[in-house]
C-alpha cells in the first residue's frame, strides 16, 4: 500500500466531492395523434356543414320555383277573373240581365244627396 492510501479520509476531501442528485429523464415528445384528430374533427365538420348549406339551398330554389309557377298560375286566374268580371259588369249584360229577370229600365234617373237631405232628377243625356 501506499502512503496515501493508508493516510485517514479528512472531511476536507469529503467537502469538495460533488453532490449527486437524480435527474430527470429527457422528455417524451408528445403525440401527435390528438392533434391530427382535432385537425381530422374540423375539417370533416367544415365539409359537412358545407355540405348541408348546399342541400338546404337546393331545396329552398326549388320551392321559390314552385311557388313562382303557383304566383304566375294564380296571376293567370285574376287576368281571367277580371276579364269576366268586367264582362259581367258591362252595362250590355247588366240590361240583358234584367231584362231576363223580368225588370224594366227607370223612366229617369236620380241622385240622392245625404248631405244635403235631397233627391235631385239627373238630366238625361243623348237620349239615355
Amino acid at each position: 500500500m501506499t502512503v496515501a492510501a493508508s493516510r485517514p479520509r479528512t472531511a476536507r476531501t469529503v467537502a469538495t466531492r460533488p453532490q449527486l442528485q437524480v435527474i430527470a429523464g429527457p422528455v417524451r415528445g408528445r403525440s401527435l395523434l390528438p392533434f391530427i384528430l382535432l385537425i381530422l374533427i374540423i375539417i370533416a365538420t367544415g365539409l359537412g356543414l358545407s355540405l348541408y348549406l348546399n342541400t338546404q339551398m337546393s331545396v329552398t330554389s326549388y320551392q321559390i320555383r314552385d311557388t313562382q309557377a303557383e304566383l304566375e298560375e294564380l296571376r293567370d286566374l285574376e287576368k281571367t277573373l277580371k276579364v269576366t268580371v268586367d264582362e259581367l259588369g258591362s252595362p250590355a249584360h247588366l240590361r240583358q240581365a234584367a231584362t231576363k229577370i223580368g225588370m224594366e229600365p227607370a223612366p229617369a234617373t236620380y241622385m240622392v244627396s245625404i248631405e244635403h237631405h235631397s233627391i235631385t232628377k239627373v238630366p238625361e243625356v243623348n237620349g239615355h
